[in-house]
């Protein structure tokens, strides 16, 4: 028993300095003292999970400690609870009302065993977010906390100002968002992805549009919407600020915005669902806009990951292909073809009528051995379409002229 005392007390010393050596414990610093807050929550989770780093979970189990929080707090060896781990370990575990009622206890030195409260950037973080994150919250209370900070000679950084952010995309409330940005401009602050993302959700949610535009351009020019420069959860927050702006500008029919906003997903490399992007097709054909269209089949095909579930009307693909024959667009007639394969399940046909609009945009756009392989495939499904296609005559001529 004296050797296994030795062993765990051994192990116990041991925690801080196989978890500082980890790249998981750097990000939690990371997120606890200022910085990518979205990266220290997801990989405390993970950590308590066991899933990014099963040795940590294993250690502080063995132990038999609930978290390693409460390993780190034994291993210090002073018996003080390490107040900013607790914190983000009730944040993980969305717990923010407790995060909250523990932060207000330690500073009336009511936590047994907590050294005094010492005023600091990274504890009234942890504390903004969490009163961000609690049911029914109110502005007021973060205002109250940001001037309690500036009172005590603690300015607020990005990551304090982005838990007022929070709320505001919680609540909708899109004039206190517009107003906390411009503060943060006024006093130098530099916004950051998060601070962004969540502005420009409040300012969509409240219907400022014009508002939401200018955050976004301010965005890609920080250039936090490049894939190469942004998290996973980044990358999803970026996705779903897109989608939310297009589907604003497709509802109140700003079209030249909308072709902006297209532009830039395919610059950055975004992509939206498949109904979203049939919408979009819609709109453009109702406009006969043909950017807009070239633009959402363009969506349409990065959406690798739904094209199982994505199903586009003949009718649409049709219309397209009639706006390409219409510009003599080659490119337009060859992106709208591919959209075919998801037009129906595979073991129907397609109707003479996306053959026929197919043919006749390839030879509008020249395109005549592409055309004659387009009859040769309508003949091919439906062998009864001969007196169809010479309902075209002016398709037959073309081609003859062609050939």
């Amino acid at each position: 028993m004296p050797a296994l005392s030795r062993g765990i007390t051994s192990m116990a010393r041991r925690v801080p300095a196989l978890i500082s050596r980890t790249t998981m414990a750097s990000e939690i610093r990371r997120g606890v003292f200022g910085g990518d807050w979205h990266l220290a929550m997801s990989s405390v989770v993970a950590r308590n999970r066991g899933e990014r780093d099963g040795a940590h979970g294993r250690l502080s189990y063995s132990l038999g400690y609930s978290s390693v929080a409460d390993a780190l707090d034994h291993a210090s060896g002073s018996g003080t609870v390490n107040i900013g781990l607790r914190l983000t370990d009730l944040l993980a575990n969305n717990k923010p009302r407790e995060a909250v009622a523990l932060f207000d206890k330690w500073k009336n030195g009511q936590v047994a065993g907590a050294p005094e409260f010492v005023p600091s950037l990274q504890s009234y973080n942890l504390y903004l977010l969490a009163s961000a994150r609690v049911v029914n919250s109110r502005l007021q209370t973060l205002l109250a906390a940001i001037i309690e900070m500036r009172s005590r000679g603690i300015e607020p950084n990005a990551m304090s100002y982005n838990a007022l952010l929070r709320h505001c995309a919680r609540h909708n409330a899109a004039h206190d968002a517009v107003a906390i940005m411009k503060e943060m401009n006024d006093k130098g602050i530099h916004p950051n992805a998060t601070s962004y993302t969540n502005a420009i959700t409040a300012m969509i949610a409240g219907g400022l549009g014009r508002q939401a535009l200018d955050q976004l351009e301010l965005m890609r020019k920080a250039g936090f919407t490049s894939m190469g420069q942004t998290t996973v959860s980044g990358r999803a927050e970026v996705r779903q600020v897109y989608c939310d702006l297009v589907a604003l500008l497709m509802r109140r029919r700003r079209f030249p915005q909308l072709r902006t906003i297209l532009q830039h997903m395919h610059e950055d490399g975004y992509t939206v669902d498949g109904r979203l992007a049939v919408a979009i097709l819609e709109a453009g054909l109702k406009e006969n806009d043909v950017a807009i269209v070239c633009d959402s089949v363009k969506l349409l095909q990065r959406a690798a990951s739904l094209k199982s579930e994505m199903h586009i009307p003949e009718s649409k693909i049709v219309r397209t292909l009639r706006m390409a024959a219409l510009k003599k667009d080659a490119q337009l007639a060859d992106d709208a073809w591919e959209l075919t394969r998801w037009a129906s399940q595979p073991e129907q046909a397609l109707s003479p009528a996306v053959y026929h609009a197919l043919i006749d945009a390839c030879v509008q756009t020249g395109q005549t051995k592409k055309a004659l392989a387009s009859m040769s495939a309508l003949f091919k499904a439906h062998p009864d379409a001969d007196k169809s296609v010479l309902a075209f005559p002016n398709v037959v001529e073309a081609l003859s002229e062609r050939v």
